[in-house]
């Protein structure tokens, strides 16, 4: 049996393709800053990089969340009250990580 694959298959095919894409979810959120830690990134030993975390706790949760932080951003001091919107690893499975987009005022 041989398929013969036509220009409107190929087009069918990319656009079901790029329609699967997950969307990034953005949430909202307030909390306390905990502290910061720098990590080292896996594998071979001579291309590691550090990178950072933040650890805040939630308003209404009695557990911090761990949160990639871009050295971009501004350092909140420890114990101030913060909001910020950052990409939930619980709603964006295709990310490792929680990660901080921005502070909000």
């Amino acid at each position: 049996m041989v398929v013969v694959f036509t220009p409107t298959a190929v087009l069918l095919g990319i656009t079901f393709y790029l329609l699967e894409q997950p969307k990034d979810v953005i949430s909202k959120h307030c909390g306390t800053v905990e502290y910061y830690q720098t990590y080292m990134t896996a594998g071979n030993k001579y291309q590691r990089k550090p990178f950072e975390r933040i650890t805040i706790k939630f308003n209404d949760a009695k557990y911090a969340r761990h949160f990639r932080f871009d050295e971009r951003l501004a350092r909140k001091n420890k114990g101030d009250h913060v909001c910020f919107e950052f990409y939930d690893r619980k709603h964006n499975s295709q990310m490792t990580d929680s990660k901080i987009i921005k502070w909000l005022d």
